[in-house]
């Protein structure tokens, strides 16, 4: 169910629409303040084979009228949202394909959509291996990406504010490490465009780039030493960047936007111990929901408004869990037996002593990811239960820069294997894991390396468990 109500007017209509079962809600955004969009996802058999399938439905929150979007193309996606107008009008821009076979209809067009109606037309016909779109904020289709599975070689193609005619301006071999310039937005006016891209050095950063040329014009941000980039956001009105997230311990976030940011500085002061994020703001960014947790608690949603300088509850994260503090969560370290430095999640069942405890090491799936110390119920369901948990980022993870993440390469079950296990050998050192009782868990590549671990450690391990994992 999805339901559009107020939050604190009790009184106002309340719109709820019903999602049938077997269908999951995947997503759901604004378009003005009387149009809200809703993601759908679902299996379906197409041709003997169970496909996800995507469509989207509009709606309308003065009347609680449903319109399906889309819906009679013949692709299987059809709910790509490019972008949404913000003058409040509600004509969108989305990317859908009409056709499941690799014919000119496979390759997703651009169409104008009325969200009121579900009237369409195309903006930008399908082209070939062009599977993603770049819309700037004004709504003009200005690029997209061609890129060959078979010869893994992809091209960017791109037009100006007053082209028609898209055109090639870069190209990428993916054997050769190359990659392809990736905009974040186009700056109006201009064949400038914010990229983000590593410098010669492996720093994350955000360059301004001149299109036609393919040169960095100024660097407008770089990620602290160590650190990558993590999510942009961008201004009310889509034109500009207002804050950057990075995986940094010592600066996950900045707002390039003043206020924003003497209001973030000032969250962070009230509640030192927890961590805020405005994870939602209305156009004139004087209403927010703002979302308060901890690595130990999975938090609360807050409505705040700068008029009153109020936080109002709104809801628990998990009403089960509650806020209160679960087991504690921490960041340690350790040398892999070549040396290189190995940050891991620790939590540990709280109440107890960190001492011979039984345990259970939880790589992360990816391999390209990252555990962070933040909430995450799994360790903490597990920790509940009385064992210490760590969640290694063994070489080849994200968040730590290029050159830690290359040293995964060709290293499948071999250094990054000897990560996981050396972590565990850390903890038993330490005292903190009983050698007699430990466990390797993981999800997808975690799963893979659950069974190697068992595999090429069998004496290490008391049991394995392996979610999905990959496996032939």
């Amino acid at each position: 169910m999805v339901a559009i109500l107020s939050l604190f007017d009790s009184q106002e209509k309340k719109v709820q629409v019903g999602v049938p079962d077997g269908t999951e809600v995947a997503w759901t955004r604004w378009v003005n303040d009387d149009y809200a969009l809703i993601g759908l996802s679902a299996q379906q058999m197409v041709e003997g084979e169970r496909w996800y399938i995507s469509r989207m439905v509009g709606v309308d929150r003065t009347t609680g009228k449903v319109t399906k979007l889309l819906w009679d193309m013949g692709g299987q996606n059809a709910a790509d949202v490019l972008w949404v107008p913000r003058d409040g009008g509600h004509e969108i821009l989305v990317a859908a394909q009409d056709s499941i076979y690799t014919d000119e209809h496979f390759w997703p067009a651009v169409y104008r959509l009325d969200v009121a109606n579900g009237h369409k037309t195309i903006v930008v016909p399908g082209k070939p291996n062009v599977m993603n779109w770049y819309i700037d904020a004004a709504g003009y289709p200005r690029a997209g990406v061609n890129y060959n599975d078979s010869l893994h070689t992809g091209k960017l193609l791109y037009r100006s504010e007053r082209e028609r005619p898209f055109r090639e301006i870069d190209r990428a071999d993916v054997h050769k490490r190359e990659s392809l310039i990736d905009p974040i937005l186009f700056l109006p006016g201009t064949d400038h465009a914010l990229v983000e891209h590593n410098d010669d050095k492996g720093n994350d950063g955000i360059y301004e780039v001149d299109l036609t040329t393919l040169k960095d014009l100024r660097l407008v941000y770089q990620a602290p030493a160590g650190s990558e980039i993590e999510q942009t956001i961008l201004t009310p009105d889509g034109g500009g960047l207002a804050g950057v997230t990075t995986t940094s311990h010592e600066k996950p976030l900045t707002w390039f936007d003043t206020a924003m940011s003497q209001l973030q500085a000032d969250f962070d002061k009230a509640v030192p111990a927890s961590r805020v994020r405005v994870i939602s703001f209305s156009r004139d960014q004087t209403k927010m929901l703002v979302v308060i947790n901890r690595p130990d608690s999975p938090g609360a949603i807050y409505f705040y408004d700068v008029a009153d300088g109020r936080l109002l509850l709104i809801g628990k994260i998990s009403e089960a869990v509650g806020t209160g503090p679960l087991s504690p969560v921490k960041l340690i370290t350790y040398a892999a037996r070549d040396g290189t430095r190995i940050e891991g999640v620790l939590t540990l069942p709280k109440g107890r002593e960190a001492k011979a405890l039984p345990f259970v090491v939880m790589p992360h799936g990816g391999p390209w990811g990252q555990d962070q110390a933040d909430y995450d119920y799994w360790a903490q369901f597990i920790a509940s239960r009385g064992y210490a948990v760590l969640q290694p980022n063994f070489r080849g993870s994200t968040g730590y820069g290029l050159d830690f993440m290359r040293k995964g390469e060709g290293q499948l079950g071999l250094a990054m294997q000897d990560d996981v296990t050396d972590g565990v050998k850390w903890a038993i050192k330490q005292g903190i894991a009983d050698p007699a009782r430990t466990c390797i868990v993981g999800a997808s590549y975690g799963g893979y390396t659950a069974m190697w671990g068992i595999a090429k450690d069998p004496d290490l391990y008391r049991c394995a468990i392996s979610i999905a994992g990959v496996s032939s």
